[in-house]
């Protein structure tokens, strides 16, 4: 998700190597689905409350997942990116 995303500079757009070593020097879990779950949530403007609504997994184990201190399973990412509306395969 972090990877699609394109980020400008106040000069100039960044390359994808740019891109990619200033996430992962702001985002210590880059790469991560972890990191995909809250930037998939983010970017669609829900809380981890919604979202937690939307899929039928409880809300704590949502902010679990998005701190990478519970890992985010199959049947927990096919109900997070119909919430989502996004490829379960991005979130593992």
């Amino acid at each position: 998700a972090i990877e699609e995303a394109i980020t400008l500079s106040a000069r100039e757009l960044l390359s994808p190597e740019e891109t990619k070593a200033l996430f992962k020097s702001r985002i210590p879990d880059f790469g991560k689905p972890s990191a995909a779950l809250r930037a998939y949530r983010s970017r669609a403007e829900i809380t981890q409350r919604e979202l937690a609504k939307k899929s039928g997994i409880p809300q704590p184990h949502i902010a679990a997942m998005e701190s990478g201190k519970r890992p985010i399973g199959l049947i927990a990412a096919k109900k997070l990116a119909l919430a989502l509306g996004i490829d379960y395969r991005k979130l593992i």
